[in-house]
Protein backbone atom coordinates (compact mmCIF):
# COMPACT_ATOMS: atom_id res chain seq x y z
CA UNK A 1 0.00 0.00 0.00
CA UNK A 2 1.37 3.37 -0.98
CA UNK A 3 1.11 5.90 1.88
CA UNK A 4 0.63 8.81 -0.51
CA UNK A 5 -2.28 7.07 -2.22
CA UNK A 6 -3.87 6.23 1.12
CA UNK A 7 -3.63 9.84 2.21
CA UNK A 8 -4.91 11.46 -0.98
CA UNK A 9 -7.48 8.87 -2.12
CA UNK A 10 -8.94 7.79 1.21
CA UNK A 11 -7.97 9.94 4.18
CA UNK A 12 -8.39 13.43 2.66
CA UNK A 13 -11.82 12.69 1.16
CA UNK A 14 -13.00 11.29 4.50
CA UNK A 15 -11.82 14.45 6.27
CA UNK A 16 -13.58 16.63 3.72
CA UNK A 17 -16.80 14.64 4.09
CA UNK A 18 -16.58 14.99 7.89
CA UNK A 19 -15.82 18.72 7.65
CA UNK A 20 -12.39 18.32 9.24
CA UNK A 21 -10.16 19.99 6.67
CA UNK A 22 -6.66 20.79 7.87
CA UNK A 23 -6.25 17.59 9.89
CA UNK A 24 -3.12 15.56 9.19
CA UNK A 25 -2.72 11.82 9.38
CA UNK A 26 -0.06 12.31 12.05
CA UNK A 27 -2.50 14.29 14.19
CA UNK A 28 -4.41 11.04 14.69
CA UNK A 29 -1.57 9.96 17.00
CA UNK A 30 -2.12 13.03 19.18
CA UNK A 31 -5.88 12.51 19.14
CA UNK A 32 -5.40 8.89 20.14
CA UNK A 33 -3.10 9.87 23.01
CA UNK A 34 -5.53 12.55 24.20
CA UNK A 35 -8.48 10.17 24.17
CA UNK A 36 -6.56 7.43 25.95
CA UNK A 37 -5.25 9.83 28.60
CA UNK A 38 -8.76 11.20 29.14
CA UNK A 39 -9.91 7.62 29.80
CA UNK A 40 -7.16 7.23 32.44
CA UNK A 41 -5.18 4.70 30.41
CA UNK A 42 -1.75 4.30 31.96
CA UNK A 43 0.66 6.68 30.15
CA UNK A 44 3.24 3.86 30.00
CA UNK A 45 0.88 1.86 27.78
CA UNK A 46 0.31 4.89 25.55
CA UNK A 47 4.05 5.51 25.37
CA UNK A 48 4.63 1.96 24.16
CA UNK A 49 1.80 2.19 21.61
CA UNK A 50 3.20 5.41 20.13
CA UNK A 51 6.82 4.29 20.32
CA UNK A 52 8.05 7.21 22.43
CA UNK A 53 11.31 6.86 24.35
CA UNK A 54 9.80 7.99 27.66
CA UNK A 55 6.41 8.49 29.27
CA UNK A 56 7.28 12.16 29.70
CA UNK A 57 7.72 12.49 25.92
CA UNK A 58 4.24 11.06 25.42
CA UNK A 59 2.71 13.57 27.80
CA UNK A 60 4.70 16.56 26.48
CA UNK A 61 4.09 15.84 22.79
CA UNK A 62 0.36 15.84 23.28
CA UNK A 63 -0.25 19.58 23.36
CA UNK A 64 -4.04 19.25 23.24
CA UNK A 65 -4.32 17.35 26.53
CA UNK A 66 -6.38 19.19 29.08
CA UNK A 67 -4.74 20.39 32.29
CA UNK A 68 -6.71 17.86 34.33
CA UNK A 69 -5.64 14.92 32.18
CA UNK A 70 -2.06 16.17 32.17
CA UNK A 71 -1.97 16.42 35.97
CA UNK A 72 -3.42 12.92 36.28
CA UNK A 73 -0.84 11.51 33.88
CA UNK A 74 1.97 13.28 35.71
CA UNK A 75 0.82 11.78 39.02
CA UNK A 76 0.80 8.34 37.39
CA UNK A 77 4.27 8.96 35.93
CA UNK A 78 5.63 9.84 39.36
CA UNK A 79 3.98 6.77 40.91
CA UNK A 80 5.45 4.56 38.16
CA UNK A 81 8.91 6.07 38.69
CA UNK A 82 8.79 5.31 42.42
CA UNK A 83 7.71 1.70 41.83
CA UNK A 84 9.97 0.73 39.00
Amino acid sequence: MNADNLYHREFKPLLKKAGLCGFTFHSLRHTCATLLLSKNVNPKIIQEMLGHATVWTTIQKDKTTSAVVSRSATRQRHATARVG
